[in-house]
């Protein structure tokens, strides 16, 4: 174990995660991974907690992805219309 729980119940949330990041990645899931960026222990309080600079910057990339594949739609609709001969003002 890499962090000492202040009581006898802890839930299994934090118990995975205290095995994910003991074991260096090397178990858990991709999930727990992420969950662990999201979330470091707080010594003050003997649980884990979200850390906010990176939640903020895994929505920062989240938005990216999105405007990027809104796009790349858009302009693959674009081309599609333009290559049918018919555009936003051509007479139907």
């Amino acid at each position: 174990m890499s962090r000492y729980f202040y009581d006898v119940r802890y839930t299994p949330r934090e118990l995975r995660l205290a095995l994910v990041e003991a074991s260096d990645g090397r178990i858990g899931s991709a999930t727990d991974r992420v969950l662990l960026y999201c979330f470091h222990y707080d010594p003050a309080v003997g649980r884990y907690g979200p850390t906010v600079m990176n939640l903020v910057r895994a929505g920062g990339v989240l938005t990216l992805v999105l405007i990027g594949g809104l796009v790349a739609g858009l302009r693959r609709l674009e081309r599609r219309n333009a290559r049918a001969g018919g555009g936003p003002c051509s007479p139907k």
